[in-house]
């Protein structure tokens, strides 16, 4: 019998975790999951269908395109205008955002309550997005950092809090306790700044900016992509998968260590 295809579009993406978690999350269960390597978004979409793939997972740079591919939203993609779950079936395109289930999952098991605590989130792209919405409904005072600020402002205008532009990211991160770092770059200016009281939150789990910092606690972006591929493989299979069996799985803890 042939098995029910689902996958990963991006930009190279040949590092992804993402096969290990669904073959550890689906073991003989008749799915395959496999990397869609693409320059462009419409470019991933043909070969998914062409591969069969019923729906994908979407990574960066294509978050914001996978918004628009889509006619019809989840409630959260819609807010955000950024999606990183795609579904083909019924001939339509719907989107998701998982990414915020990967923050608010995370931050709400290892914070009681961040009600008005000041929280930063740096960069304004799709990992970003989901995170300042994840944070605002956890109650969080928020300022969100963006080297365009204008992104920022947008963004800051669907979820509250205040906009600013990296040339106050000194004393944006100073003033927080918890920092989210989605910046697609290493930004030198953090490297100063004193972070032993801060929790840090980063998105990145494969080349992380700030894995080495002398923090409070240091959150790795791993959590973040298991804490979001949960409702994913949910949705791409309506079978939630065991969390025990996914990060106990040789094949995963395999991908960690390498």
């Amino acid at each position: 019998m042939k098995p029910r295809m689902f996958g990963l579009i991006g930009k190279g993406i040949l590092h992804s975790m993402s096969p290990a978690l669904f073959n550890a999350a689906y073991p003989g269960k008749g799915y395959e999951y496999v990397l869609i390597d693409c320059t462009s978004l419409d470019e991933g979409i043909a070969m998914a269908r062409k591969k069969g793939i019923e729906a994908a997972n979407v990574t960066t740079p294509f978050k914001e395109d996978a918004y628009l591919a889509a006619g019809t939203h989840d409630p959260i993609s819609e807010k955000i205008k950024s999606a990183n779950l795609l579904d083909f079936r019924n001939g339509t395109i719907k989107s998701f955002n998982t990414d915020y289930h990967g923050v608010y999952l995370t931050l709400s098991g290892i914070c009681k309550s961040m009600h008005g605590i000041e929280t930063a989130i740096i960069g304004c792209g799709g990992a970003g997005k989901a995170a300042a919405l994840a944070c605002r409904d956890l109650g969080a005072e928020l300022t969100i950092a963006n080297r365009t600020l204008a992104k920022a402002e947008d963004l800051c205008r669907i979820t509250g809090g205040k906009a600013v532009g990296l040339e106050k990211i000194e004393e944006t991160v100073k003033n927080c306790r918890i920092l989210i770092y989605a910046a697609s770059q290493k930004i030198q200016a953090i490297e100063n700044i004193d972070l032993k009281n801060k929790i840090i939150f980063e998105a990145n789990y494969k080349d992380p900016a700030l894995g080495n910092a002398d923090c409070k606690l240091y959150i790795p972006g791993i959590k973040w992509l298991i804490n979001q591929a949960i409702p994913s493989f949910e949705i791409f299979t309506g079978i939630t998968p065991s969390l025990e069996r996914m990060t106990s799985s040789p094949y995963f803890l395999r991908f960690i260590t390498e």
